[in-house]
């Protein structure tokens, strides 16, 4: 009886690996339907036969910045906010690999190709660049400040890395031999040489505290802020975020 047991628990465990290996894309990525916004215009960039779209919110500025959504955000949704607040900047909110009509498939190489692509294209275009990137676009923002020159850098909500946040849900697996995203942010922050600012919301329920503060501790040149109140969610909805966000790109 006891080997009975025994096996099915083997079987069970294996069994829900296997899942996890299987199912991690799904399970990390959620693509966003292609919106049509009347005012705002689009552009398409062409990196490895893939086209990555983009809304362009007040082109044709000398200073811009580069906005990395969360794994399952509409970036047009946010199109009058990030104008609004940044009229003297131009902002690219990106659509990654598979959101939001662009082509391809979503991945960690193809989300850092495309960002190291995409920011070499519009280097010409502008004299500074900066970076905003929220929960998963964090970990695209973290590996882009590492590799090039960029202004400022926003982190909102972010991790230490992909495999330290399912270690934490799933303790009794090898996660480390299961993901293949890792979105390392741990890696690439220690190589950050531009001024960083980092949201941490209160009760985010997403990426736990611990995850942010592990990532923290190994900045450099960075000040945080934890949004009292708010959670994974509602942290960009407060009137404190978008204060301390127009005051950090003024300094």
């Amino acid at each position: 009886m006891f080997k009975r047991i025994l096996l099915y628990l083997i079987i069970f465990y294996v069994g829900f690996g296997l899942f996890l290996y299987i199912k991690q894309d799904s399970l990390l990525f959620y693509p966003t339907e292609e919106l049509i916004i009347a005012d705002v215009r689009v552009q398409s960039f062409t990196n490895q036969n893939q086209i990555i779209k983009a809304f362009v919110l007040n082109p044709g500025l000398d200073d811009a910045i580069i906005y990395f959504a969360g794994n399952a955000e509409a970036v047009g949704m946010l199109a009058d906010f990030y104008r609004q607040i940044f009229p003297n900047k131009t902002v690219y909110l990106m659509n990654y690999r598979g959101y939001g009509g662009s082509t391809g498939e979503p991945s960690e190489q193809a989300f850092f190709s495309d960002a190291l692509h995409i920011y070499d294209q519009l280097k010409s275009q502008h004299q500074k660049i900066s970076i905003i990137g929220k929960s998963l676009g964090s970990g695209v923002a973290t590996y882009l400040a590492s590799q090039r020159e960029i202004f400022k850098l926003v982190l909102i909500t972010p991790f230490d890395s992909i495999t330290s946040l399912a270690q934490q849900k799933f303790p009794f697996f090898p996660v480390s031999w299961i993901v293949k995203n890792k979105f390392d942010s741990m890696q690439y922050a220690k190589q950050i040489k531009t001024e960083v600012l980092v949201f941490i919301a209160e009760n985010d329920q997403i990426v736990p505290l611990e995850h942010s503060n592990k990532l923290l501790q190994v900045l450099p040149n960075k000040q945080s802020h934890y949004l009292k109140n708010t959670n994974h969610n509602s942290l960009t909805n407060s009137a404190e975020y978008s204060q301390l966000l127009v005051q950090f790109f003024q300094q």
